[in-house]
Parts: C-alpha cells; structure tokens; sequence
C-alpha cells in the first residue's frame, strides 16, 4: 500500500493546534491520608487541585473523629465539596481539573470514570471513593438538586439543616425542581448535539484546507445495514441513526519505521450513532469548548470558501 502523508498547510496548522491539544493530566497516586498535588505550573489549576485533596484529607479526619457522633458534620463536609464542585463548574480550567481528578481516581480505585461525567459525580467519586455506591449516588443526587435549585456557595449546609439529613433532602419533592433539572438535562443534550455537528464541520472544513490527500485501499469495511437489512425495519423507524449511513471513514494505522508515517491497517465504514459516539469522544477530549471550537470552525469554512449549503447542521444522535 502506498504511504500517504497529510497535506502542509500553514493556515490549517494554525486553526486547529489548539483544539486536538490535550489538557495534561499529572500522576496519580494511591489515596493516603496526606494526598500529594502534583507540580503543574498554572497557579489555579494548583490551588484547586489542591483544594480537593484537602477535602479528602477532611473526610478521612471526619470519619474517625466526628461521623459518629455528628450527623452535621457530615452535612458540613457536604456543604463543601458542593461549593467546590461549583468552583470547577466556574474555573476555566474545568476541564484540566476534571482530567487531573479523573486519572487520581483511576490510579486509585482502578475504574475508569468516562471523561463526559459531569463535575459532581467526578468530585463525589474522588472524595467519598470508599463508601458503597448507593450512598454516593445519594451525595450526587443531592448535588443534582441543589445545581437545579441554583444553590450558592455556603448554600447547601441550610438546606440540609432544613430538610434534616441526606435521605430527606434527597426524597423531598421540591416544587419546580423537576421542570428545572429536565431544563437542565435538555440544555447538556443540546450541548452535545452542536458539539458534535461542530466536528463533522471541522473535518469537513479541513478537508477543503488541505488536510486530505486520497487514500486508494481495500482495507475498508462496511458497517452500514445493507439493503436486506433495511428491508426489514419499519419505514419509520429507517430515519434512526443506527439505520443511516454516516459521512466519515474511521481509519486504524500502526506508526511506520520511520518518524511522522503510518502504516494503514483497517479502515471501518460506521452508522451514524456509531460516527456521533466516535465524535463526541473525539470532542470530549479536546481542549476547547463548544464557543471556541465554533470560532475555529467559521475561521476554516471562511478560509475554505464554503457556502452556507456545505456547512452541515443536520441533528445528531444524544
């Protein structure tokens, strides 16, 4: 098979650099009673980092001195592990922290969170990793509830006291709390939706700047349903995007012998809720948000000259 290399562009090069980077995660260490930060150079990055191993260095001391003695201690800690969950929510280096926080976890307990898991599972796993999962379901859905409540820092702690206790609040029905947290689950859907709509203009963008060169193989395999298979979906159902064919190729390539080649192994033509998964993980790993990966790509697709018709805005799979 013949070596193909991608096309030089300065401009491309420069659009695109920023948005595959990703965050540096640190070394992650066994969970002790003194939890080591690692060296980062980004002063906020450090504090907050910091700030969550003293909050597990707080559980361990409350679990030996007050837990059995205080159920508001317990509420108290509660209190501020939410507010520090609220501050990642509000740093611009969330992402980099949820990555840092994320390996410590891996490192420690041997499980693998997903990178798409939102602040407060991440922060509820890290810092409570040794309590049974029905109790650190609860501490999420009490975080859940307090975000959908728009709850402030220092907030948490009062409505605790007033619901007394974990379960209480957890079980209570709080008027309005409902609409507000599916307001909030469609809000991270559509997120989801433009990111990955995002991506397929990206690609699409790069290709017209130079970031493709055509690939002549075999080596592809096709995926998609074929027309037996379609012949027996239901007419309304051949809409889903398990039975549509997606717009992408996914390539496998091993590194060649020497610096900056690949050697083409497989190449898999997906559906298009395979493609969307395999985009979206591709964008959750990226570090960019949806504003500055939109930026990027009006740059490209003015670069590239593309008319409003190319640029693609068809809905993708949740």
């Amino acid at each position: 098979m013949e070596q193909t290399t991608l096309a030089s562009d300065a401009f491309l090069a420069n659009a695109t650099s920023n948005l595959f980077h990703r965050a540096k995660k640190a070394e992650s260490t066994p969970q002790t009673s003194s939890v080591p930060v690692p060296d980062i150079q980004n002063g906020e990055l450090r504090k907050v980092l910091e700030q969550g191993a003293q909050l597990v260095q707080d559980y361990a001391s409350l679990k030996t001195e007050f837990l059995d003695r205080s159920d508001r201690a317990l509420w108290q800690l509660l209190s501020k592990v939410f507010d520090y969950v609220l501050q990642i929510n509000a740093s611009v280096q969330k992402r980099n922290v949820k990555s840092d926080l994320l390996a410590k976890i891996k490192a420690r307990d041997n499980y693998a969170m997903s990178s798409s898991s939102e602040t407060q599972a991440v922060v509820v796993r890290y810092v409570f990793g040794d309590l049974a999962r029905q109790t650190r379901n609860n501490y999420v859905v009490v975080f859940d509830k307090a975000l959908a409540l728009e709850t402030g820092v220092g907030g948490l702690l009062d409505l605790l006291e007033k619901h007394k206790g974990v379960v209480n609040f957890v079980e209570h029905d709080f008027d309005g709390n409902a609409e507000s947290a599916a307001e909030t689950k469609e809000k991270r859907k559509e997120e989801r939706l433009q990111q990955v709509t995002l991506m397929r203009r990206l690609f699409a963008a790069m290709s017209h700047c130079g970031a493709s060169v055509p690939v002549a193989t075999s080596y592809v395999v096709d995926w998609r349903p074929s027309f037996e298979e379609l012949a027996k979906v239901k007419t309304e159902d051949k809409a889903l995007p398990k039975y549509q064919a997606g717009n992408f190729v996914f390539f496998v390539a091993l590194p060649g012998s020497t610096a900056g080649s690949y050697n083409l192994v497989q190449g898999f033509s997906p559906t298009k809720d395979f493609e969307d998964q395999m985009l979206q993980q591709i964008a959750a790993r990226m570090g960019a948000s949806n504003s500055e990966l939109g930026a990027s790509v009006a740059d490209l697709e003015t670069s590239a000259g593309l008319s409003v018709a190319v640029k693609s805005t068809e809905p993708v799979a949740a």
